[in-house]
Formats: C-alpha cells, structure tokens, sequence
C-alpha cells in the first residue's frame, strides 16, 4: 500500500511530474479481486477504498483496477475528491 512516507512521496513527485508536463497522472493497478465470502469481500473494498482515497488526495487523475468489480468502488472515492472533473 501507499501509506508508507516514501511511497506517499513517489505519488505526490509523479502527480507534480506528469502535470508539470500535461500528462494524466494515473494510479497504480488495485491487485485485489473481489472475494465470494462476504466479509473477506469487505476487507478487500476497504483495502482499494483507503488505495484509491490516498491517490486521489494526492492529485492523481485516474486509477486502475484488476478487476471491473472493484471500478465502481474506486470511482465513487475518486468523484467524492475531484468532484465534476471526473
């Protein structure tokens, strides 16, 4: 996860970097899938929830995720912060 201090760094670097430069500064992948059992499915939507808010509160654009179940979770976090401009 991102919530070590350097990786937090390499984040915030990477966002001023690519829109220094006119890029999108994407996320990383989410490597989670979504889990049959329910409880250990609500640990891994908690995990990507607390991923993507740490992105999107650091300036990211966008995110990627390994699995189209997990995209609904992680664009209502990234709308929650950048609003319209999603």
């Amino acid at each position: 996860t991102m919530d070590k201090p350097f990786l937090n760094a390499y984040s915030r670097l990477l966002v001023r970097t690519c829109h220094k430069r006119g890029a999108f500064a994407m996320g990383g992948m989410a490597a989670f899938i979504p889990a049959k059992d329910p409880k250990e499915n609500q640990k891994v939507l908690d995990k990507i929830q607390t991923d993507k808010s740490l992105e999107a509160n650091n300036g990211h654009d966008g995110t990627w995720v390994a699995h189209p179940g997990l995209a609904d979770t992680a664009m209502e976090v990234f709308s929650a912060v950048l609003g319209e401009r999603t």
